[in-house]
């Protein structure tokens, strides 16, 4: 069966999961901004203890967990862990990420504990 994917500029989106296919050095830069805002969040809370402190982001390194086709070329992906979300990446064309596991990685990239 082949994915319909609709694109939405360098991304793209499967209307019937709602997954998403972005390119690796859209999440790298999506990644360093999250852990920037953690980073800030931090050195603000510091100077006020009664502030809320943010989570520490987990580490952004990925290993090899399994496959599944990329849903642009088929080719299997290699099946990671992007911080402590699994996720599949396709080396040509990105990571993919079901339905809400992007708003996770970003979240906890960040420093946001979610559940």
């Amino acid at each position: 069966d082949e994915v319909a994917l609709e694109r939405m500029g360098r991304r793209w989106r499967c209307g019937a999961c709602a997954g998403v296919l972005v390119p690796t050095a859209d999440i790298e830069e999506m990644i360093a901004e999250m852990v920037a805002v953690y980073e800030n969040a931090t050195l603000a809370s510091a100077s006020n203890p009664d502030k809320w402190r943010p989570a520490p982001p987990p580490s952004p390194s990925l290993r090899v967990l399994g496959t599944l086709p990329c849903p642009r070329c088929g080719v299997a992906m290699n099946r990671q862990r992007l911080g402590e979300q699994e996720v599949d990446q396709c080396r040509e064309h990105g990571y993919w990420f079901d339905g809400n596991e992007l708003s996770l990685v970003l979240a906890r990239m960040g420093g946001v504990v979610t559940r």
